[in-house]
């Protein structure tokens, strides 16, 4: 499964991502200070695809 997702990205003064980061068809944006809160929140909005087949693979059979 595959989710479009829209993100704004800033670099602060110390060099740290922050911004914030929505599924496409969602209103509400999820914020984050860094790239390990980036990662929690694509896990997050990223559901766990409960099929066995491989990314990128969907429709290809």
């Amino acid at each position: 499964m595959s989710v479009e997702l829209v993100m704004r990205v800033s670099r602060s003064e110390d060099e740290r991502l922050s911004g914030t980061v929505r599924a496409a068809d969602a209103a509400v944006p999820r914020e984050f200070s860094g790239t390990l809160e980036l990662l929690r929140v694509f896990e997050d909005l990223v559901p766990i695809d409960s099929d066995d087949e491989e990314p990128g693979e969907r429709g290809t059979r």
